[in-house]
C-alpha cells in the first residue's frame, strides 16, 4: 500500500534521493551533547579528558556541567541528580508560549535552546523527579510551543515557495533542531527545483548551425600544399 504523502502538498518533493528527516532518536542523539548541570553523590578527583572536553573532576554535592548523554547514564546509576535547566520552569515556559502566540514573528529564540524539543523531552522521560508535579504541565507547556513555532514554520514556507525565485537567498527565521529538521528536506528540494527552473537552457548558449563560421586557412596553407604535391610529381 502507498504510503501517505507528509508534509501536505509538499509531500512529493520529499520523495526525492537523499531528503529525509530524522527521527526522534536521532535528533535527540544529536541533542545529547547539550550541556546540564548535574549533582553528583560521588567523588572524583580527575579530570575526564573526552573528545569533546574536559569534564571534572567531580566532588559531592558541587553542582557540575556535563553532557546531556553522560548526566543520564550517571543519572541511570543513581550516582547524581539532575538539575532543572532555568528555562524548563512552567511560569517561563508559559510566558514564552504567550509571546509565541502574540507575536508573528519567533520570538522565543534567546528564551530557549536550540535543542530545546529535544532536551526536555529526554529529562522529562528519564529524570522526572527533579520536576516535581510539573512533569505533566511541563510536557503540555513544550508541546504547545512546538506547535505554535510549527504552524509559523508552515507559514513562512508558503509564503516562500509563493516568491518568484526560488533560487535566490530567502532570509529563514530563528528556528530550533527539530524544526529546521523537519523543513529541510522541503527547502533542499525548492532550492535545487528553483535552480533548474531559472537556469536557462544549455541550447540556448550555442550558436545555431547557419551562425558557425568555418576557421580560416592558415596564411600559406594552401600554397604549401601545392608546393609538396608537385614535389611528390
Amino acid at each position: 500500500r502507498a504510503r501517505p504523502a507528509p508534509w501536505g502538498p509538499w509531500g512529493a518533493m520529499l520523495e526525492e534521493p537523499g531528503a529525509r528527516t530524522l527521527g526522534h532518536e536521532e535528533m535527540e542523539y544529536l541533542a545529547e551533547e547539550e550541556l546540564v548541570w548535574i549533582e553528583p553523590s560521588f567523588d572524583l578527583p580527575k579530570t575526564m579528558r573526552l573528545i569533546t572536553g574536559d569534564y571534572g573532576p567531580f566532588k559531592a554535592p558541587l553542582p557540575c556541567e556535563v553532557p546531556l548523554w553522560m548526566a543520564m547514564c550517571l543519572h541511570k546509576r543513581r550516582i547524581c541528580r539532575v538539575i532543572p535547566p532555568e528555562w524548563m520552569d512552567a511560569a517561563r515556559l508559559q510566558q514564552v508560549l504567550e509571546e509565541e502566540k502574540e507575536s508573528e514573528f519567533f520570538s522565543s529564540y534567546e528564551s530557549l535552546p536550540y535543542h530545546y524539543v529535544e532536551i526536555g523531552n529526554t529529562l522529562l522521560r528519564e529524570a522526572p523527579e527533579g520536576f516535581g508535579d510539573e512533569v505533566y504541565t511541563l510536557k503540555q507547556i513544550l508541546e504547545d510551543i512546538r506547535l505554535v513555532r510549527f504552524r509559523k514554520v508552515e507559514e513562512a514556507m508558503r509564503n516562500w515557495s509563493r516568491s518568484e525565485r526560488l533560487d535566490q537567498h530567502q532570509p529563514l527565521p530563528t528556528l530550533g533542531a527539530m524544526e529546521l529538521n523537519i523543513i529541510r528536506p522541503f527547502l533542499l528540494s525548492s532550492m535545487d527545483w528553483g535552480y533548474k527552473l531559472s537556469k536557462p537552457p544549455a541550447a540556448a548558449s550555442q550558436p545555431e548551425p547557419s551562425q558557425q563560421t568555418e576557421p580560416s586557412p592558415a596564411p600559406g596553407g594552401e600554397r604549401a600544399r601545392t608546393l609538396r604535391r608537385r614535389t611528390a610529381v
